[in-house]
């Protein structure tokens, strides 16, 4: 897939806010451990200092990378730790006030949202059962005040509907992302095949011109012939253009050869397609011809370029410059004011510049420049030397 830029926000968004009502909601968790603290064991704080770690280690990682990471399988671990390890917490059970609820039932609903969208799906699922239970067995047992079964069991289920609702509509919403990147995917593919059959199609307007301004001018004048004279000046026009077809088609055939200015205005088709915010300038362009593979590769790398600057980097400009006035071969350069990177950090699984970008340049012997900075936007320039 060249873009997941869909999916790449909505879990970024989601896991920055998820951590932050996670870390409000825990403060009600301590406040009711503080309450409680008369009626519980020294150890009850080593309970809550190992229920913390994964609410902090949610928002380190949330707001530094844009996930939770492994923290949810963490958080979810944590919190059943604690229900099972609850009954060792109380130090007299005939103590607890009447209507004691145990602290770790506020621990309860979030690590079923935490396990609920974590992958896999199944393991999800079988948190919300296990969770709910052992909530139940907390809360009828002597150390969670000998609540009523049947309130109990009000409880447990709240807990599986509620952890089961809002991790289903997470789902749903990250499927519906996962789509729309698909669809992006699809819209970025076929600006690539347009770009290609616009490129071969000035190709094949050449020698369509080609066939009328020699092919037939040579037949009409060779209708028209009346001396041995014109005769043989006809034969060489039927020569010269015989060879020029000859070469037009092993151009075409062998060669698949494009013009420099149909590779540009190939590329601002393209990039007016992606967004109608891209600012175009064609510096220079002639009709030198060029490899088709040249070509293919310049315009999926800056197809690329241009889509990670659309999907990324939140620019409110983005320029597309071709062409340029002191290099005389192939130059396209891609530029944006978006929030920028630092390249030696990026992560190793994003293959949209190292692979589609750099690699691909490197293949036909291209070059590929990838500038950034935090806050100052990105700049990527594509060359080609002839």
């Amino acid at each position: 897939m060249l873009s997941s830029a869909a999916s790449v926000r909505l879990e970024t968004n989601f896991s920055r806010s998820y951590a932050s009502a996670a870390a409000v909601l825990h403060i009600e968790v301590i406040a009711n451990a503080i309450f409680q603290a008369p009626f519980l064991g020294v150890g009850s704080w080593l309970v809550v200092f190992y229920v913390t770690v994964p609410i902090i280690g949610m928002n380190i990682w949330a707001w530094l990378r844009g996930s939770l990471g492994f923290w949810t399988y963490l958080h979810g671990a944590a919190v059943l730790l604690a229900l099972w390890q609850w009954q060792f917490l109380v130090v007299d059970p005939s103590t607890l006030p009447q209507d004691f609820q145990a602290w770790v039932w506020w621990l309860v609903g979030l690590a079923t949202i935490s396990m609920g969208v974590a992958k896999p799906l199944w393991l999800g699922v079988v948190y919300l059962v296990v969770a709910s239970a052992s909530w139940y067995l907390v809360e009828t047992s002597i150390a969670g005040g000998s609540g009523d079964s049947f309130l109990a069991t009000q409880d447990s289920v709240y807990v599986f509907l509620l952890g089961g609702a809002i991790s289903s509509l997470i789902w749903l919403i990250r499927d519906g992302a996962r789509r729309a990147d698909e669809a992006n995917s699809a819209a970025i593919t076929s600006a690539i095949e347009q770009s290609q059959i616009d490129a071969v199609e000035r190709e094949r307007q050449r020698i369509d011109a080609l066939v009328h301004d020699q092919v037939l001018n040579t037949l009409l004048v060779a209708a028209n012939v009346k001396s041995d004279q014109e005769q043989q000046a006809v034969a060489t026009m039927a020569a010269d253009a015989i060879a020029s077809l000859e070469s037009a088609v092993s151009d075409e055939v062998l060669n698949s050869r494009v013009t420099t200015l149909g590779l540009y205005r190939s590329l601002r088709k393209a990039a007016f397609r992606a967004s109608q915010e891209i600012e175009v300038e064609i510096l220079s362009a002639g009709l030198e011809e060029i490899p088709a593979e040249i070509a293919q590769a310049i315009t999926q790398a800056a197809l690329q370029a241009m889509d990670n600057a659309i999907s990324h980097s939140k620019a409110d400009q983005i320029q597309l410059r071709l062409g340029s006035s002191t290099f005389k071969g192939l130059m396209v350069e891609v530029r944006d004011n978006g929030k920028g990177f630092i390249p030696e950090r990026l992560p190793k699984d994003r293959l949209g510049i190292s692979t589609s970008i750099k690699a691909r340049m490197d293949l036909v012997g291209g070059r590929a420049q990838v500038s950034s900075t935090p806050g100052k936007g990105t700049t990527v320039i594509l060359s080609w030397a002839k």
